[in-house]
């Protein structure tokens, strides 16, 4: 059956590099052939993942796993609560145990439906990759981490975030240090209490490239922008 073309209300983006100025736009709900015909002679569009992109894959979103609370060392925590950069930088070490047993699960994740669709994309565009010109990781990337000296220039030294297999094996410490300068090192992970920012999250570029050239906004996994953190 197909869908029937949504309210169209005007809609309001948030620009994430500055939250005091909106982009009105008008929704539409189209059939996968009325969506194919709207593309075809767009030239730049923008697709935006949410994190129920990931969920066919059991990845729980932070709703769904805030719900459960998680165990760490015989304590539930409250995700909302660990999740901010105030609670890393108080209990280092209990954050990085959430974070671990996070990448567990990641690790154990397979590809669903909605990633096979992408591959063509994957395959066309060799730059479509994390920390490239095509892909902005506007909340971060768990996979990696960085020194939190901002007067260093190391913090911009993005490296792996250590398997759940290395963080288990007696010579790799929990909390990690940067080589360079012993700094703590913090995932590359927008928490909940901080700022879109273009030094890390490419922020500005987005939000340009939404501005200046996007003409067709494709939203998977997400709903409707109706804002964002601070």
């Amino acid at each position: 059956m197909e869908n029937k073309t949504r309210n169209n209300s005007t809609r309001k983006l948030v620009n994430i590099s500055n939250p005091t100025i909106h982009i009105s736009y008008k929704p539409q709900t189209y059939t996968p052939k009325q969506a194919a015909l709207a593309m075809m002679d767009k030239k730049h569009i923008m697709i935006l993942t949410g994190e129920d992109f990931t969920a066919d894959s059991g990845l729980p979103s932070l709703r769904s796993y805030n719900r459960h609370k998680v165990c760490v060392n015989g304590e539930y925590l409250d995700v909302e609560k660990v999740m901010k950069m105030q609670y890393f930088t108080d209990y280092t070490e209990i954050c990085w145990r959430f974070l671990q047993e996070y990448i567990t699960i990641h690790e154990k994740c397979h590809p669903n439906k909605a990633h096979h669709k992408f591959e063509n994309y994957d395959r066309k565009i060799s730059e479509l990759n994390p920390f490239t010109s095509q892909v902005y990781e506007i909340h971060g990337n768990i996979k990696y981490m960085h020194c939190t000296n901002e007067d260093k220039d190391c913090c911009m030294n993005f490296i792996r975030t250590p398997s759940s297999t290395e963080f288990e094996s007696e010579d790799k410490r929990l909390v990690q240090k940067c080589k360079y300068c012993d700094s703590l090192m913090r995932p590359h992970l927008l928490f909940l209490d901080e700022k879109y920012n273009q030094k890390y999250y490419k922020a500005k570029n987005a939000y340009e490239f939404m501005r200046d050239k996007m003409d067709c906004l494709i939203l998977v996994g997400c709903t409707d922008l109706k804002g964002f953190p601070k």
